[in-house]
């Protein structure tokens, strides 16, 4: 476990991380990514993977004057996807993406 210091916030509050890459858990996700990632193509145009790639990012776009950029500070989202929801939409996306490549 590290602590990160989270120097953006009122009274500077510590952020603990802690590293999971060894846990057996970890090891099963990855597995699953591979294999989901190819038989699923996502269409993420909204994501950002890291701080180098959003000023990338931000960079690149044309604001108006009346444009506003807003962010949000999200806690812990991982814990609030729903499960089953998450798996019916998986389902469905591998049986469209099965259907698809038999039908080329």
């Amino acid at each position: 476990m590290k602590a990160q210091l989270k120097l953006h916030k009122h009274n500077i509050p510590i952020r603990l991380v802690i590293n999971n890459m060894n846990a057996p858990t970890y090891k099963i996700a990855k597995h699953l990514e591979g294999i989901l990632n190819k038989h699923l193509t996502l269409n993420n145009h909204y994501n950002v993977n890291n701080s180098t790639n959003l000023v990338t990012d931000l960079t690149k776009l044309k604001l108006k004057q009346n444009h506003k950029l807003l962010t949000y500070d999200i806690k812990d989202l991982h814990v609030n996807i729903p499960t089953d929801e998450t798996l019916t939409i998986t389902k469905s996306m591998l049986l469209n993406s099965n259907d698809t490549q038999h039908n080329r």
